[in-house]
């Protein structure tokens, strides 16, 4: 007689965080470049995530609606001194729209719950690449996928979230932040810092969550 067959078990974070890394890394979000479309569709992702864990958003919209789309604007500075002699300074680039992602999880404790901690991740990456875009091969056109930089530190800021909102054990609010703009210099962690949704000298900790695919 044949034995039975145990049924395997499947992990729901495991399966959980490859979705959201594969979606990510997909042709759809063309590598996720700061003031492009595919950024921005990864942005909405986010905040498609977070809306479904029903975290709370983090923004007041200028129409007095709360939002998980934090929006700013920066343009990357032209350093003449790095320059070549001989050749002539690249001209400035125009200013770049980017969207960070709040979504909010209110603590438990009625006293700890006025301190947070930030739980972040940047989801932007270097879209098609090129010159001055960061990548290992400029010349390359190609797509910058960005599976572990950092739709992975994305996937797991996800899952995360939904691990908390389940359990709502959390004494402390816990911010959950998307970043955008990291490639370029930060600039999206700039622009929380100086807009934070929640008073700084209130935010305990923050942990970041980079490249943690491998």
């Amino acid at each position: 007689f044949g034995q039975a067959v145990k049924p395997v078990r499947v992990d729901p974070v495991e399966t959980n965080l490859r979705r959201h890394v594969e979606y990510l890394a997909s042709d759809k979000f063309e590598g996720r470049k700061t003031g492009t479309e595919g950024a921005n569709g990864a942005a909405g992702y986010v905040a498609n995530m977070f809306a479904k864990l029903k975290l709370r958003p983090g923004v007041t919209a200028k129409n007095g609606k709360r939002t998980y789309l934090q929006s700013y604007s920066y343009t990357v500075p032209t350093n003449p001194h790095g320059t070549p002699a001989g050749e002539k300074a690249p001209a400035a680039k125009p200013p770049t729209s980017g969207y960070n992602v709040i979504g909010i999880l209110d603590g438990t404790d009625k006293v700890l719950r006025n301190e947070a901690i930030v739980i972040g991740a940047h989801f932007d990456h270097l879209g098609r690449g090129g010159k001055g875009s960061g990548s290992l091969t400029p010349d390359s056109s190609d797509i910058h996928y960005g599976a572990d930089d950092n739709a992975s530190g994305t996937a797991a800021l996800i899952e995360l979230a939904r691990i908390f909102a389940k359990e709502k054990k959390n004494k402390r609010t816990i911010i959950f932040i998307g970043f955008s703009g990291e490639e370029d210099g930060l600039f999206g962690s700039k622009a929380y810092t100086a807009n934070p949704v929640f008073p700084l000298d209130k935010t305990v900790a923050m942990l970041n969550l980079d490249m943690v695919g491998r």
